[in-house]
């Protein structure tokens, strides 16, 4: 973690980033991997008792300030949230992680698997009628 503070009377400036790694599972293929992420951290922080006690709370809750007693600074709860933002919503070990077989549950990364099955979905049925109906015309 690499922070930068700017102090101007009560009120200090953080800013910065944080870096760090956490094992997942996959989406896909369900392995164990490592990730590493990276949070961008800025902060305003200014003395509790400088604005009317709702204000505070209210500016504090939208994250717009961090209010602080004089002697210390918690960043503790704003580091956890700006990495949670940074987590993506589908992990990857790899971007073309190819995942399990649907129906024999192989992992395709290794191998191919051989259940052969290619059974299509019946729902596409009625769209293939339509297809099949007039293949000449344009849809």
């Amino acid at each position: 973690m690499v922070l930068e503070t700017d102090r101007r009377g009560q009120q200090i400036t953080f800013r910065g980033s944080v870096e760090v790694a956490g094992i997942h599972d996959c989406a896909r293929c369900l392995k164990e991997f490592t990730a590493r992420l990276e949070a961008e951290i800025l902060v305003l922080s200014e003395r509790r008792g400088t604005d009317d006690l709702r204000d505070e709370e209210a500016l504090e809750q939208d994250g717009a300030v961090l209010y602080h007693e004089g002697a210390e600074v918690d960043l503790g709860p704003i580091i956890r949230e700006a990495v949670i933002l940074e987590v993506p919503l589908v992990l990857l070990c790899r971007p073309a992680c190819r995942g399990l077989c649907p129906h024999c549950g192989q992992d395709r990364n290794e191998q191919e698997c051989g259940c052969g099955f290619s059974k299509p979905d019946p729902r596409w049925n009625q769209l293939k009628s339509l297809k099949n109906a007039n293949p000449e015309e344009p849809r």
